[in-house]
C-alpha cells in the first residue's frame, strides 16, 4: 500500500533546500512547501521519510521543523504514511522540541491521523501508551482525544473491560472541570461502543 522510495535527503540538505526557498521568497519568513515537495518528487525523493528523519533529528525549536511536521500531518490526512511512519509522527509530535513548546502539535497529529481508518491501531496503541507511561504533561488529554478519534460511525473498538475501567477512573481524575465533563462523556461513549459487538 505504501511504497517506500529508496532515496531520502539528509537533514542538512533539506535545511539548505528550505533556506533557498526562503531566500527566493519576497517574505523572508516564508517557505514554499509545495515547491519543495514538487522538487523532491521530481528527484525521486521519499518526501514523507525525509521529513520524518528531519523532524526526528531536531534538537531545538526550529521553524523548518514545524513546517515539515505540519506537512507530515497533511500526508497523514490523505493516508500517505505507513503505520510505522504514523507512529513515528506521533512520537515526534510529543517529544522535544515540538511537544514541549506547543501541545497543539501533538493534537494536530492525532486529528490528522484520525481522518483515516487505516491509522486506527496506531491511535489505539498511542492512547494505551499514554495511559501506561503518563509522561507527557497533557498525556490524559492526548489519550482521550486519540480514543475519541476512533469513535467513527461503523468503527467498533474491542477494548478490555480493565482498560475501559481505567479510562473511566482517569476521566474522573481530571482537574479541569470542563475537561473532566468531556472526558467522562467520552468514557461513556467508549462503553457504549463495546455493546456493539
Amino acid at each position: 500500500m505504501h511504497k517506500e522510495k529508496a532515496v531520502v535527503v539528509t537533514s542538512d540538505e533539506l535545511t539548505r533546500i528550505m533556506e533557498d526557498s526562503m531566500a527566493k521568497s519576497r517574505n523572508n519568513y516564508y517557505v514554499n512547501m509545495q515547491e519543495i515537495v514538487r522538487e523532491l518528487n521530481v528527484r525521486g525523493i521519499d518526501v514523507g521519510e525525509s521529513f520524518l528523519r528531519f523532524c526526528e533529528d531536531a534538537t531545538a525549536y526550529h521553524y523548518f521543523g514545524f513546517r515539515t511536521l505540519r506537512y507530515l500531518n497533511e500526508l497523514a490526512s490523505s493516508g500517505e504514511l505507513s503505520e510505522t511512519q504514523a507512529e513515528r509522527l506521533l512520537a515526534i509530535a510529543e517529544k522535544e522540541p515540538y511537544g514541549i513548546y506547543n501541545d497543539a502539535e501533538c493534537l494536530g497529529c492525532i486529528y490528522h491521523l484520525g481522518h483515516r481508518r487505516i491509522y486506527k491501531d496506531v491511535l489505539l496503541k498511542f492512547a494505551e501508551r499514554q495511559f501506561k507511561e503518563k509522561k507527557c504533561r497533557e498525556w490524559r488529554w492526548n489519550a482521550f482525544i486519540a480514543l475519541g478519534q476512533l469513535l467513527k460511525p461503523g468503527t467498533v473498538l474491542q477494548l478490555s473491560k480493565e482498560f475501559l475501567q481505567e479510562i473511566a477512573r482517569e476521566a474522573e481524575k481530571e482537574h479541569d472541570e470542563r475537561r473532566r465533563n468531556q472526558l467522562i462523556f467520552l468514557a461513556g461513549r467508549l462503553w457504549e461502543n463495546q455493546k456493539l459487538y
